[in-house]
């Protein structure tokens, strides 16, 4: 019974199904009977066998599939520049953590280098030689082939040399004694070509040893260096070990790596600042680039792959039709048809070894290059997730800072208008708002800080740094600024304060930050006025050795002293009654405004302090009764008090007949306070 073999393939790797169908159905078929029908059914069958594996189903037209050796280089070459855009990967965060998904994908992508290799060498075969020479060796290959044929010449003429010398050498044997001679003379001669030639021969071969090869010789040569650059494909393991020992010698790699690399810290980004997620969005970013780049590479890979591939499936496929056709036997076919039929599967049987041979390489290396896309896909969407996580983190810390500060500046404003509205006392207000500037700027720091920063010791270390460098280049500016907070202190100065630095008296304009200013004032006695000048001190003048004199808080008064003195014989007690009398009646005039700011003093120190008042103190000296009166007197109007108290001592020392001036005369000043 006739029996036909069909093919029923759905893609180049699927499973075929073969089975026999009735020729009633019209079905392809050859006879079984007969010994020369058999053998020829069963080489027909051989042939069709072979193309089972990958052949699919027939109906595209066939189209030639000679390659280019500049097409395989460059596909070569391509697949090379992958691998190492692959390996580079190696240390982004979605393969650094995840070691499986390192591993497979760098045991694939070295598999498929592989395959790309294989492919190159066995594409040798089928490679059009004549038409595809390289661009770069395209003017060396006249002198290489002028080379080629100077080397045949050079090795032909040492070969017909050594013939000549060796028919002679037998000639002499049988030669008779006459022509011996001659024949001496010829093999001398024969032996000195020889010599020369042989020299020719190493000289053209040397040369030829420089001169680039073209066709089949240059590509594996080139294939070969090819190779060499990639250390990894060098080493012919097998693919399983290979994979065994790569992922043990990356598991060995990862287990006694650098302190560096095994101390760093795994990043969490709900406990990093903003500076640090910062930066690691932009290496995310720059890592997911990466990986775009390198998938974008591996369908490259994969376009080129289908440009090269594409052409021997088609010659594939016809090779498939055309041994169907030749496998139809049929009893009106002579015996020279079937031979030659014969012959001709025989020759598609050939073909069909070395397409299949270069074609499986490229298949294997596209299911690779799939297995590796995916890896990188997968990649992708953790980089992706890690990418979101930590833009997400980063706008929570910038929205909190945000709100943050915003509430400092509200409370700020707060504590401004609460000063202005219930603070009364202008010295009191200035202290007030000042405390706020420096409790703003201390929390913004602090809130800032917390934000942006997250390895905190490092940075108490290198503020601890920071700071003893600072105090030792700004110590005069961190005293006046320390200085600044007594001036303005509870028993401070203010503005309008009469001090007297360094024996300069003046009255406060302003205290600043670091700086003191003074309206700078002269006189004498009770007579003081400005002079124009602005003095100006640092703040540090205050832990000087020097004193600081200033008016007493709430006060505007000073103590003067006037002396006079009394004839010898003078009544002690008439001479106190009438003098403390006479100053009191000029100090009645302003008792109440001294009284006043007595008062208010009392209440800013928050103590009892003896009440001013004058005061007569009265000694016997060799110029007779010395009597000192001390009375505070209001600075606005001291030198009229001045004048008014001596007056009423001389009047009322002219009006009692029993006290009269010793030879030291009328009253006088002889102190004042500015």
């Amino acid at each position: 019974m006739p029996v036909t073999y069909q093919i029923d393939g759905r893609s180049d790797y699927s499973h075929k199904t073969y089975w026999r169908s009735d020729p009633r159905r019209g079905d392809r078929s050859f006879p079984t009977s007969g010994p020369r029908s058999q053998l020829f059914a069963k080489q027909t069958q051989k042939a069709i066998l072979l193309g089972l594996a990958l052949a699919t189903a027939a109906g595209q037209p066939p189209a030639p599939s000679a390659l280019q050796t500049t097409d395989i280089l460059s596909y070569l070459k391509s697949s090379i520049a992958w691998y190492r855009q692959v390996n580079s990967l190696e240390q982004t965060p979605a393969f650094a953590d995840d070691v499986l998904l390192r591993d497979n994908t760098h045991a694939a992508a070295l598999n498929a280098v592989k395959l790309a290799f294989d492919f190159a060498r066995t594409a040798i075969s089928v490679t059009d030689v004549a038409p595809a020479t390289v661009p770069s060796q395209s003017s060396a290959a006249p002198q290489g082939r002028n080379l080629a044929q100077a080397t045949a010449r050079a090795a032909a003429r040492v070969e017909n040399l050594q013939t000549r010398l060796a028919d002679l050498n037998k000639g002499l044997d049988t030669a008779r004694r006459g022509s011996r001679e001659l024949i001496h003379a010829q093999r001398d001669t024969v032996q000195a070509e020889l010599t020369l030639a042989i020299q020719i021969r190493e000289t053209v071969n040397t040369l030829a040893a420089f001169v680039p090869t073209t066709g089949l010789g240059g590509l594996a040569s080139q294939i070969d260096q090819l190779e060499r650059t990639v250390p990894e494909v060098a080493h012919q393991t097998p693919p399983a070990a290979a994979s065994a020992s790569g992922t043990s010698r990356r598991r060995a790699a990862s287990s006694t790596a650098s302190p560096s690399a095994a101390a760093v810290a795994p990043f969490h980004p709900e406990s990093s600042g903003i500076i640090r997620l910062s930066t690691e969005l932009f290496a995310v970013a720059h890592n997911r680039s990466q990986l775009r780049d390198a998938m974008s590479g591996t369908d490259h890979l994969l376009t080129s792959l289908d440009q090269i591939r594409q052409p021997l499936i088609n010659d594939i496929r016809a090779l498939v039709r055309r041994s169907e056709d030749l496998g139809t036997i049929s009893g009106d076919k002579s015996v020279e048809q079937l031979a030659s039929d014969r012959h001709d599967i025989e020759v598609l049987a050939t073909r069909f070894k070395q397409l299949s041979t270069v074609t499986v390489p490229l298949s294997e290396q596209k299911i690779v290059l799939g297995d590796v896309r995916g890896n990188l896909e997968q990649a992708l969407g953790g980089i992706n997730a890690l990418y979101s996580e930590i833009g997400q983190y980063l706008l929570v810390r910038l929205g909190i800072l945000a709100a943050v500060i915003g509430a400092i500046v509200l409370l700020s404003s707060i504590w401004r208008r609460v000063s202005f509205r219930y603070i009364r006392d202008a010295r009191r207000r200035t202290q007030f708002l000042t405390l706020r500037r420096v409790v703003v700027a201390c929390a913004v720091t602090v809130v800032v800080m917390l934000n942006f920063v997250s390895e905190f010791g490092s940075l108490a270390t290198y503020a601890g740094l920071l700071t003893a460098g600072i105090a030792v280049a700004l110590q005069s500016v961190i005293l006046s600024v320390v200085a600044y907070f007594f001036l303005i202190g509870h028993y401070g100065v203010r503005a309008g304060d009469r001090v007297t630095i360094s024996g300069v008296t003046g009255t406060v304009i302003d205290i600043g930050l670091v700086r003191l200013y003074l309206a700078e004032l002269a006189g004498s006695g009770g007579e003081w006025h400005p002079t124009g000048r602005v003095v100006v001190y640092s703040n540090s003048v205050l832990f000087q050795p020097s004193a600081l004199f200033k008016q007493m808080p709430e006060t505007d008064y000073v103590w003067h002293t006037v002396r006079l003195v009394l004839a010898p014989e003078t009544d002690f007690k008439l001479a106190e009654e009438r003098i403390s009398r006479a100053v009191d009646t000029v100090y009645d005039k302003y008792r109440h405004g001294i009284e006043q700011q007595h008062a208010k003093l009392e209440r800013a120190v928050d103590s009892q302090i003896t009440r001013p008042q004058p005061e007569v103190r009265l000694h016997y000296s060799d110029d007779g009764l010395e009597a000192f009166v001390d009375y505070p007197a209001q600075i606005k109007h001291a030198a009229i008090t001045d004048c008014e108290i001596v007056k009423a001592l001389e009047v009322a020392i002219a009006r009692e007949p029993r006290l009269a001036f010793g030879k030291a005369g009328n009253p006088k000043i002889v102190t004042k306070a500015a």
